[in-house]
């Protein structure tokens, strides 16, 4: 058994198993293992998988109580911020110059931080 970071447990397959796996592999001629030299020119693949909606990468600046309140809510931050900009778009919320905050019983306007434009 082999234990994951996330605290799952992998079991590999004893030497009979492994043995009958790779003999099964030999016999499909679509599926030939891999040569030594065809491993060792192998390299890891790089990021994630490719996502089929493509999101334009957006760099910005919040507080930092704003940015503690989202690390602080755990896994998928992205997909929350994105969800409050959309939700604040269709509210109708982002088209004038004064900020807003969205609540999740409402939304509320707050003082802006930043001078006027």
């Amino acid at each position: 058994m082999i234990n994951t970071r996330a605290g799952r447990e992998i079991a590999l397959p004893t030497s009979e198993e492994d043995a009958a796996i790779y003999a099964a592999a030999l016999s499909d001629p679509d599926a030939q293992p891999l040569s030594d030299a065809e491993l060792a020119r192998l390299r890891p693949a790089r990021g994630g998988p490719s996502s089929v909606m493509k999101r334009p990468l957006l760099t910005m600046r919040v507080d930092a109580d704003v940015l503690a309140r989202l690390r602080a809510s755990g896994k998928g931050r992205q997909t929350k911020v994105n969800v409050l900009l959309r939700t604040a778009i269709e509210r109708g919320l982002g088209v004038t110059s004064r900020p807003v905050c969205l609540l999740q019983a409402g939304h509320r306007e707050v003082q802006s931080t930043s001078p006027e434009r």
